[in-house]
């Protein structure tokens, strides 16, 4: 069978909406993560974990590359889902009202990255999608180790472009090496959150940036050198470096700081109400 082979700036485009689309169901997945319980997880028949996560990233990524492409093969084609009536369902599941704003949110996010997509531009490829590629763990709040799959085949079968998408980075409270003070040994546990020691401020940043951490929080002496550089990259990529007392990005040095990665950004409204209790008994040592 003759076929013409993808160009490149044809797969270069059609993986950047897939990443784009991974930004907005990223919200979605973590938003169902943090609540996981029997309600939204379930054993099927092959004895295998299915949450609402999975159903619905399915389906939402299903209905952004409908008409798009020759075939859509994904592991949780056979999952009911019905979003148009309340309550909404996955299979046997029913969705959690908390969610359904996000979802439609999400829903329309799929519609306006499909309108950049020709109908039937790609219709030489097949699309394969695992929605949740590791569900066990994400069920049993190992997330991190969770991931969105979106590959290409062409029409000989071969693999020509792909996306494999973490939607929950590591969690932790990263921290200077040495002694921390009272308060931010409290704060992280108010947080519920591990420590994860490390060097430099810098450093530090790019590890959220990595997902190698979830947050970074320093009450003691910052220099704008240590952090100038770091504050405008973190931010390049939808973070956040301000200072701890509020949430202003013009700091001097004794302020202390606060940074997140755009995930990060979902836990401030958390992170400022974790901070206003632990105060109430010890406040930032700010020396």
């Amino acid at each position: 069978m003759w076929y013409q082979k993808p160009t490149a700036g044809r797969l270069t485009k059609l993986v950047h909406i897939s990443k784009r689309a991974c930004d907005q169901l990223g919200t979605l997945v973590r938003s169902i993560y943090s609540s996981i319980d029997e309600q939204t997880a379930t054993v099927k028949q092959d004895k295998s974990a299915f949450t609402i996560a999975d159903g619905l990233v399915q389906e939402l990524l299903s209905e952004l590359f409908e008409g798009k492409v020759k075939t859509i093969v994904g592991e949780e084609d056979s999952a009911q889902v019905r979003l148009d009536r309340r309550p909404m369902t996955v299979g046997s599941l029913c969705v959690p009202e908390q969610h359904e704003r996000i979802i439609e949110r999400s829903r329309r996010g799929m519609q306006e990255l499909g309108r950049e997509l020709e109908d039937g531009g790609y219709q030489d490829l097949t699309v394969f999608i695992d929605p949740i590629d590791g569900t066990r763990e994400f069920s049993t709040k190992k997330g991190e180790q969770c991931s969105i799959c979106i590959g290409f085949s062409d029409g000989g079968g071969q693999a020509v472009a792909g996306l494999v998408y973490r939607p929950i980075p590591d969690g932790g409270f990263l921290t200077t090496n040495g002694k921390i003070s009272g308060f931010v040994e409290k704060l992280m546990g108010e947080l519920k959150e591990e420590r994860v020691s490390s060097g430099g401020a810098g450093n530090k940043m790019l590890m959220l940036l990595e997902g190698k951490g979830g947050m970074y929080i320093q009450d003691r002496g910052v220099s704008r050198w240590d952090t100038c550089a770091a504050q405008a990259v973190i931010e390049a990529y939808g973070g956040l470096l301000c200072r701890l007392d509020r949430e202003v990005k013009a700091y001097s040095n004794l302020n202390g700081l606060l940074a997140v990665s755009k995930e990060g950004r979902e836990r401030l409204g958390e992170v400022r109400e974790a901070m206003r209790r632990v105060e109430e008994e010890e406040g930032p040592s700010y020396d």
